[in-house]
């Protein structure tokens, strides 16, 4: 079943810490230095495995089935998306409106 969660979410999501944590930026990093597709591939399967074993929300497989077909094309701008959903906390909209 594909859900809403982006990659980039959900690596901080699997952390306790979220994007604060040393652990999630050292897997951030390992992705973020990626050449080429079969080399994402290779980083992504056990990430993905930890994501699945953490993280209740289910991942928006279509989006990174997507980043990864056209990875190719352009690798900087999946992998600075990838970045911007990482640190995107969707509560500090919410924190100012108290």
């Amino acid at each position: 079943m594909n859900g809403e969660l982006k990659i980039g979410q959900a690596i901080a999501c699997a952390f306790k810490e979220g994007n604060q944590s040393e652990q999630a930026k050292a897997r951030l990093r390992l992705l973020l230095a990626c050449e080429d597709t079969e080399e994402t591939c290779r980083i992504l399967r056990p990430l993905l495995s930890l994501i699945q074993s953490r993280v209740k929300q289910s991942l928006d497989y279509a989006a990174l089935l997507e980043d990864l077909f056209w990875f190719h094309e352009n690798a900087s701008s999946k992998k600075a998306r990838w970045v911007q959903q990482f640190y995107h906390n969707p509560d500090e909209k919410n924190q100012g409106e108290a």
